[in-house]
């Protein structure tokens, strides 16, 4: 998690700047939260934080469905 937190950190995050989503994964994936969710930094590490590790397979095409699937990319708040 110190990764994507670092990565986050250096981040211009903002309603009209860089958006951020979460997709979990192992063995399944699940929508952590839409890139509209959060429009601040803060907020966004926030999140990250609540984000528990989980084991399993490194289900990359699991993912990848999800995030299509769910438009984490677009839509939902």
């Amino acid at each position: 998690m110190d990764l994507l937190t670092g990565v986050v950190e250096q981040m211009d995050i903002g309603s009209e700047r860089v958006r951020v989503g979460a997709v979990k994964f192992a063995s399944n994936a699940s929508v952590q939260f839409h890139l509209k969710t959060y429009t601040t930094k803060h907020d966004v590490m926030a999140a990250l934080e609540t984000v528990s590790f989980v084991g399993g397979r490194t289900n990359i095409s699991g993912a990848i469905w999800t995030t299509v699937s769910s438009r984490v990319y677009c839509c939902r708040c």
